[in-house]
């Protein structure tokens, strides 16, 4: 029977052609390789987690990790921004008041708000609530298949899958963290209301790029690194770990 799941997982590689793809030099560090980006999508899943955290609502989490930020201070005048994925928080402060307000994005007028902007703001976030969560379930799956290619059974549908699901991943949240930063930080006006206004991309937009950094080094990895016989695959994860 083993040697029947091994002969279909060479008809699999011979019939898609998948598994020859890639740098046949590179196979004697596979598995150090698919460690190094087991242990890399690690971290990413940590950091898209806390960039997450800006879905929520609440003043201090948007506040810690806001995906971008707008702030003045002129005239004795301070004002800060900080733009979450479903609610935005605003500080204002001269010398003689102070005042916070949290606002729900579906329930904001732009019409009337902060600036010119908001509209292309608003609409930018709408979308990227789905995308944000699918992205951060992909780096779960995604840990899997490299586990997978570089400890367990090897097999063109293990890279295949790896290869389309990264790059739909990748293009996915590249595209909507394009759509955010452009319309939440580089297209708003730089003076509102007579006060000079200065955007910052924030944390939680900065941990999701380099997310997406980490995604797009997997899928080349996927790429260029070809199916190997299951039976090569004769060292586990904590023998690769003992001898570094």
């Amino acid at each position: 029977e083993k040697k029947k799941i091994k002969k279909n997982s060479f008809v699999m590689s011979e019939c898609c052609g998948v598994g020859k793809i890639g740098f046949r030099g590179l196979l004697p560090y596979k598995q150090k390789l698919f460690l190094t980006s087991f242990i890399l999508s690690a971290i990413s899943l940590i950091f898209a987690i806390a960039s997450a955290c800006a879905i929520d609502n609440n003043s201090t989490t948007i506040k810690n990790v806001p995906w971008s930020t707008a702030s003045s201070d002129s005239n004795g005048v301070s004002i800060n921004i900080y733009i979450g994925i479903r609610a935005f928080y605003y500080e204002y402060s001269d010398n003689l008041t102070k005042k916070t307000t949290l606002r729900e994005w579906d329930s904001t007028d732009c019409s009337s708000a902060f600036a010119d902007g908001c509209k292309n703001c608003k609409d930018a976030v709408s979308g990227i609530v789905s995308t944000v969560i699918i992205g951060t379930l992909t780096i779960v799956l995604s840990m899997n298949s490299q586990y997978k290619r570089g400890f367990k059974s090897d097999s063109a549908k293990s890279k295949l899958i790896g290869m389309i699901s990264g790059f739909i991943s990748f293009i996915t949240l590249l595209s909507a963290l394009s759509d955010f930063t452009g319309a939440c930080v580089h297209d708003l006006p730089s003076n509102v209301s007579g006060y000079d206004v200065k955007y910052t991309a924030g944390a939680g937009s900065v941990l999701m790029i380099l997310v997406c950094l980490i995604k797009f080094f997997v899928f080349i990895l996927h790429v260029i690194i070809p199916v190997v016989p299951p039976s090569s695959n004769k060292e586990g994860l904590s023998t690769v770990l003992t001898k570094n």
